[in-house]
């Protein structure tokens, strides 16, 4: 590489020369300091030189260096970042370049990957989206080499306050994102920094909250129950009231972080945990030295590698710097972590389940009290917090609870990190105050419905989260106001339904989930998921006989449904059961107009319900060149070569193989 010191790849962790006095065996209680603005237990010119260089190369302000990163979260190496990143290395190396290459994790923008930024000298960082390599090579030789930038591609300026006007960008792709990454507390330097770089962690101001903490006599307990900070897992109680209970107990003491996000609609907190594991890390330190804990625990979902990559990287560090273990920076304060990876089960995520699976027990929820904050993991009192409410503690406790309080609506202060998925045109991750409207969600952060398809429904929480129609697209998203409506933020996963989506379809799939991952504890929730299901496949299907009695039964399925729904949520045991049914609920509540046409007039509106369907063949346009003949694979189609064919309604399976491969569109679907 051309002109480029390499001192530069010295790092802040190490020794800046003899004089430097930190090591595991003689900690330095300024070592946090020293790292931003150091060094500090000495004064030597050239020392002060080369971590000034050191740190102006972190944050990418290093003169005649442009600087390269790729989005290499799961969302981007599923989109071929790991080829991209090859590609822009073997033409860095082969032209010199003065270049630095680097990974970050997931910025939200996942329909965009693969994502790159680049910094050129003395200008802002541009986004380009949807990279391959054959753009990356556009890139090398139109931008990076000669200042041209390429069309097609390019997303534009995160920070731009005029991005039309600054810079080369001509069309800027980023709004309304911009206006929602600066909202951004948690995940303000996921897809910005290298996830597993401590050194740029603590230069964006990492690890200051766990200085204070350490070092300070402060009611930190009061600061965040004045925050007004709430369990970002579902739940929504009082994190400060919790810790204060926690920290209230005797003896060896335990803090889990909740990882593992049961929602399979859920993405968050895998980013999160991919793109900033320091961030999770420090809240659980800090609430584990607050709450006076020597032990913590990641408690993570075994599909997350290349979260757990991270975080074993991350802990590695720690420990190897002094920032974990015993006497922490010659504090007198102990504290170790590890990591423990869930059963992978829906309910396993459920803290009294959580308890059991890690005591090395099926994960089956227990009736409480005592809480785990009492009584938990072998009989310790244990703190269990999901880690997007981890992740909000450094910024509470170093900008203060008024700070916080100002963020959000009046009773649920801060953000929220959601998962946006389904039939939008802008698929990923977003942070938004409390108070935001869902039709801003959607339509302006999600881009609106893709396709130009109409909005029909979304539905908040996962599996046994709730339907909201399009009326309620401008209620404002907080804790109160969903529950209101009887739905629970869940992991805060939002799906959006398009017209062509059938919600009795939507709540059967649902249930047909949940009743696989049941824990099986309970009877209402054991056996009664699986009735609510038997119901509803009865009105997504022609009964095969047409007498009284098939009938009737049919026709009682709609307060059949309602009334055993309540049942499950009025009798279950935990959290899963009690809210199971939240699906069935909300869509008859809103949509009991398509169970009607299910049910009485068996029809399916938006011609999903396979069992509904007709399929039949135009005379008129069917030449009968026997293809479908051929495949139709239950020997459903009868008919000679060059006559018009026809379906055995009796045989017929409504696969849709015919409707896909007629060459003359003769098949009609009715």
């Amino acid at each position: 590489m051309k002109n480029i010191d390499l001192s530069l790849s010295y790092s802040l962790l190490e020794k800046c020369c003899k004089l430097c006095t930190h090591s595991l065996a003689t900690p330095c209680s300024l070592f946090i300091e020293c790292l931003k603005k150091g060094p500090l237990c000495h004064e030597d010119a050239v020392c002060q030189s080369k971590k000034e260089q050191r740190r102006d190369f972190l944050l990418e302000k290093t003169p005649q260096i442009t600087y390269v990163t790729i989005g290499m979260g799961s969302c981007g190496l599923a989109a071929g970042a790991k080829k991209v990143y090859n590609f822009f290395a073997r033409q860095i190396k082969k032209k010199d370049l003065n270049v630095v290459l680097k990974e970050t994790g997931c910025l939200g923008l996942c329909s965009e990957e693969v994502l790159v930024r680049i910094k050129k000298p003395n200008q802002k960082p541009i986004y380009f989206g949807n990279v391959n390599v054959e753009r990356a090579a556009e890139i090398v030789d139109l931008y990076i080499e000669h200042g041209y930038t390429p069309e097609g591609y390019v997303l534009g300026d995160l920070t731009a306050k005029n991005p039309n006007v600054e810079g080369p960008i001509k069309l800027d792709r980023l709004e309304p994102f911009r206006k929602n990454y600066a909202q951004r507390v948690v995940m303000k330097n996921v897809g910005i920094i290298e996830p597993t770089s401590l050194e740029e962690y603590i230069l964006k101001g990492g690890f200051e909250a766990f200085n204070h903490v350490l070092k300070s006599e402060d009611n930190f307990i009061e600061e965040i129950k004045d925050s007004g900070l709430r369990g970002r897992g579902g739940a929504g109680f009082s994190t400060g009231e919790k810790l204060e209970l926690f920290a209230q107990e005797n003896g060896p003491k335990v803090v889990v972080t909740n990882c593992h996000e049961s929602d399979p609609s859920a993405f968050s907190n895998r980013a999160l945990l991919e793109g900033n594991p320091y961030l999770v890390l420090e809240g659980l330190i800090v609430a584990g030295l607050i709450g006076g804990a020597t032990k913590g625990i990641i408690y993570l979902k075994p599909s997350y590698t290349l979260a757990y990559t991270n975080i074993k990287r991350a802990l590695n560090i720690l420990e190897e710097i002094g920032l974990l273990g015993t006497d922490i920076l010659g504090s007198g304060f102990e504290f170790q972590v590890e990591i423990k990876l869930s059963s992978g089960t829906f309910v396993a995520g459920e803290e009294t389940a959580l308890i059991a699976a890690l005591s090395g027990k099926r994960p089956m929820p227990e009736s409480r009290p005592p809480y785990p904050c009492h009584r938990g993991l072998d009989d310790r009192p244990t703190l269990i917090y999901n880690c997007e409410t981890l992740a909000n503690l450094p910024s509470i406790i170093v900008n203060g609870a008024k700070w916080f309080r100002n963020i959000g609506s009046k009773n649920s202060s801060g953000t929220k990190v959601f998962s946006l998925s389904g039939k939008l045109r802008r698929i990923g991750y977003i942070e938004v105050e409390f108070g935001a409207l869902l039709r801003e969600i959607i339509f302006d952060y999600g881009g609106g419905i893709k396709d130009n398809k109409t909005f029909k429904a979304v539905q908040i929480g996962g599996p046994t989260g709730g339907f909201l129609p399009s009326s309620l697209l401008d209620i404002p998203i907080d804790y109160e106001t969903l529950k209101e409506l009887g739905i629970s933020l869940g992991s805060g996963s939002i799906v959006v339904l398009d017209n062509e989506s059938c919600i009795v379809d939507i709540t059967r799939f649902n249930l047909e989930y949940m009743s696989k991952e049941s824990c099986g504890r309970c009877i209402p929730c054991r056996e009664g998921i699986y009735r609510l299901l038997e119901l509803m496949e009865t009105i997504i299907m022609r009964e095969n006989q047409n007498d009284e009695d098939s009938s009737l039964k049919r026709y009682q399925v709609l307060s059949q449904l309602e009334k055993l729904a309540k049942v499950i949520s009025d009798t279950s045991t935990c959290g899963l059961g009690e809210n199971v049914a939240n699906p069935v609920l909300s869509s008859l509540r809103y949509f009991k107009e398509e169970y009607e046409a299910h049910t009485f007039r068996k029809q399916c509106l938006a011609r999903q319900c396979k069992g509904l369907l007709d399929y039949k063949i135009d005379a008129e346009l069917c030449r009968g060149c026997t293809v479908c003949v051929d495949r139709c694979p239950e020997g459903a189609i009868v008919g000679e070569r060059k006559h018009s064919h026809f379906i055995l309604q009796d045989k017929c399976t409504r696969c849709g193989i015919c409707l896909e491969i007629c060459p003359f569109e003769a098949i009609v679907v009715s």
